[in-house]
């Protein structure tokens, strides 16, 4: 069996020539596996760009979701408004707690907890009311009902008429921002449709 593998085998596999490998064999197995090699590389990196940016934006959608649902569901079950302009508001739910959403530089805040992170900012926010329609006499807004920051004050009577609210955000973070709307109806306020 031996003589079998060293007579046929093994004298056909070995290199018939004396010479060994010359430089241009050798020059040619280096430039092929340099290109093999690069497009190994360059195609890890390329998905890991990939990843990482899917990971960025599933985040700030995540942070934007939970900023805006976190919002509507206070609203939706709130039992009274207590204050409301175009950047913050307050109200108090039908447990009687009472629970405010501010912007605090670029962090949107729910009583003191933060929604969003430093990675993620807050590039603004607006909340707009809408109520039932006023009456006949009902007179348009004058110049003394707009605060300092030039947002309508609601007196109570008017917070009590409120039966939704418009929110709009947008968030900044990795290079990349994202706009959320919403309409929330208030659960107290009647729908004449």
């Amino acid at each position: 069996m031996i003589k079998f593998w060293h007579r046929f085998i093994l004298k056909n596999i070995s290199v018939r020539s004396e010479r060994g490998i010359t430089l241009v064999e050798v020059l040619v197995a280096c430039a092929l596996s340099g290109i093999m090699i690069t497009f190994v590389l360059y195609s890890n990196l390329f998905v890991n760009k990939l990843i990482v940016d899917w990971q960025q934006k599933a985040e700030l959608e995540d942070v934007g979701l939970l900023c805006i649902n976190s919002l509507a569901k206070d609203i939706r079950e709130a039992d009274s408004l207590v204050y409301v302009s175009k950047d913050r508001i307050e109200l108090i739910s039908d447990q009687g707690k009472k629970t405010s959403y501010y912007v605090d530089g670029n962090v949107l805040k729910r009583n003191e907890d933060e929604l969003n992170h430093g990675r993620i900012a807050l590039g603004d926010i607006e909340l707009v009311c809408f109520g039932r329609p006023a009456d006949a006499h009902g007179s348009p807004k004058d110049q003394e009902s707009l605060d300092k920051n030039l947002n309508l004050r609601l007196d109570p009577d008017e917070l009590g008429e409120v039966t939704g609210i418009a929110i709009k955000l947008k968030l900044e973070g990795y290079n990349k921002s994202l706009n959320l709307e919403s309409f929330v109806r208030l659960n107290r306020a009647y729908s004449i449709y």
